[in-house]
């Protein structure tokens, strides 16, 4: 009885939401009601969506509308630009060329290369080269500083060590002339 009592409240609250057409629900789950009827053209009526179906168009269109708002409040809420590097590229005046001259003539640099083929591999291997060349001469630079080092080192160890047995020469010297 509990679960059929359920099942009317149940059935009854979900028509009474759907159906607009049905005002006279009264939900009072404490009630006990038996038989409940609903005209058939209530039953069998199928829930109607409201308005047509969103098309691709209408879409676009409502998407555009919004922009329109958008931008519109936008210019509204526009101060004046006073600083011209920052403002928008739609507000600046129109490109001229004659005002703005290149930092690179980039038509001429292009001529300069249009009649060798490949010219960009012959300048990449060009560039190659000379970094091999950059490197090996610095490596022979280092190689110099290195050996004319150790060529000073070795110079100094070996006045060194004549120094040290020209006084060991004459400590003997000495040694045997004290002895007489």
């Amino acid at each position: 009885m509990q679960g059929l009592i359920k099942g009317i409240s149940k059935s009854f609250s979900t028509l009474s939401i759907q159906k607009s057409s049905l005002t006279t629900g009264i939900r009072n789950y404490s009630l006990v009601i038996e038989s409940v009827e609903f005209p058939k053209h209530i039953l069998e009526s199928e829930h109607k969506k409201e308005g047509k179906e969103p098309t691709r168009a209408r879409k676009l269109r409502v998407k555009r509308d919004h922009q329109r708002r958008q931008t519109f409040i936008t210019l509204k809420q526009q101060k004046p630009i006073t600083d011209w590097r920052l403002a928008p590229p739609a507000h600046l005046p129109a490109y001229d060329a004659s005002k703005v001259a290149p930092k690179v003539n980039y038509k001429a640099r292009v001529d300069e290369f249009e009649d060798t083929p490949n010219g960009w591999k012959q300048r990449r291997h060009q560039k190659l080269l000379d970094k091999h060349q950059q490197d090996k001469k610095t490596l022979k630079e280092i190689k110099e500083k290195r050996k004319e080092n150790y060529d000073q080192f070795m110079t100094k160890e070996r006045q060194r060590k004549q120094a040290f047995q020209d006084k060991m020469a004459a400590r003997v010297n000495d040694s045997t002339t004290v002895d007489n």
